[in-house]
């Protein structure tokens, strides 16, 4: 993911800094942002990522991943004296597409003190120059749904302002799909039930939040890749959907919803619960860092949803992400977390976790014990 927040980044930085050379310094204005996302993307959209960039680029998680997450917003921020990214408030990137091509459109939209008032768009603008000039890059203004816009010298890419403090980009069709819907003469994905439903199920604030509805072709997929794996994974090919939320600002507190066939949600609760077991039930990665973690994943069920909840400090994410890097830089590194030496494994700093990585000294489960317990529960 850590991957994915860098390159959605630049994206959504990019697409500022486009849409500021389209307006130049005039104010436009209209009304804020909707409370929820989902009200201003098109109801077509299959995958649909929020993110809190704020929160995102002040928790642990981002900070332990700045080495190799950060490289195209500092690039940028060397460039134009200041980095866009860190004055966006909310990003929502989302993709259009037929069930064999899910991901064949790509659309942005983000809004912040980035793109609210004159002054603030003209430092934009002085920031787009100096960015297409080091690349080599150009572009024109076009009109979109009688909307001023940028259109890429290179490609289809648009981007425009929408409203008090957002911007928008994606190819011209996107971009006219946004503005139709900020008009409310398109559909946006809150009308659509199964959408509304799924976001329900991780919460009203977190600062990520995906949500997925999976097509005929990634069903396929997952069918093909559960008949190569062990055979407690079949309960994955009933999934239908999905939702993940994610609250950073202590550590990481993540919920994952699987929304399944209403016969298939006992077996896949069962397949994840044994999958979670499994990996407690070796010894190297039941005494490490990531033994920790898993200890604390909760898995549970209601009618066709499964959901995975894991709560983790900022100890235990910052050891992960030590781990991770490590992982990274051994070029002899270990294809699984089983087959570890203990050496490698980064120290512990919080709850049970001691020196070298491992946990204070336990005892091997025992007949009747849940391998997935956390023994914090017990305190709360």
């Amino acid at each position: 993911m850590r991957r994915w927040l860098a390159r959605g980044g630049g994206v959504v930085t990019l697409a500022a800094l486009a849409a500021a050379a389209a307006y130049g310094p005039s104010l436009y204005r209209g009304a804020d942002a909707p409370d929820e996302p989902l009200a201003e993307v098109p109801a077509e959209a299959g995958v649909i990522l929020t993110l809190d960039v704020r929160r995102v680029l002040d928790s642990t998680l981002w900070r332990a991943s700045l080495d190799e997450a950060a490289g195209a917003p500092r690039r940028i921020e060397r460039t134009c004296g200041y980095d866009p990214l860190a004055e966006v408030g909310r990003a929502t990137v989302f993709f259009l597409g037929a069930d064999d091509r899910p991901f064949e459109t790509l659309g942005v939209v983000a809004h912040g003190e980035v793109a609210r008032g004159g002054r603030a768009r003209e430092r934009l603008v002085r920031c787009v120059g100096a960015v297409l000039a080091e690349q080599g890059g150009a572009s024109r203004r076009v009109e979109v749904e009688g909307v001023p816009a940028m259109r890429s010298a290179r490609g289809g890419s648009h981007a425009a302002f929408l409203g008090a403090d957002g911007i928008v980009a994606g190819d011209e069709e996107v971009v006219a799909r946004l503005i139709r819907v900020s008009r409310g003469e398109a559909p946006a994905a809150d009308r659509r039930p199964e959408l509304a439903a799924l976001r329900s199920l991780v919460g009203p604030r977190q600062d990520v939040v995906l949500i997925a509805r999976l097509p005929r072709r990634w069903l396929d997929a997952l069918r093909r890749m559960a008949g190569e794996l062990p055979a407690e994974l079949d309960g994955l090919t009933s999934v239908r959907a999905l939702a993940l939320g994610a609250d950073l600002r202590a550590g990481l507190d993540a919920r994952l919803a699987l929304r399944a066939s209403a016969a298939g949600a006992p077996e896949l609760e069962a397949a994840v619960r044994a999958q979670r077991d499994a990996l407690l039930a070796e010894r190297e990665t039941r005494l490490s860092v990531v033994g920790s973690a898993l200890r604390r994943l909760r898995v549970d069920r209601r009618g066709a949803d499964v959901t995975v909840s894991l709560r983790i400090g900022d100890d235990v994410v910052e050891d992960l992400a030590a781990l991770w890097r490590e992982l990274r830089a051994d070029d002899e590194a270990p294809g699984s977390v089983g087959d570890l030496d203990l050496d490698d494994v980064p120290r512990g700093r919080g709850g049970r976790l001691g020196g070298g990585g491992l946990v204070e000294p336990v005892t091997d489960p025992q007949p009747g014990d849940d391998p997935g317990r956390n023994d914090d529960d017990d305190e709360q």
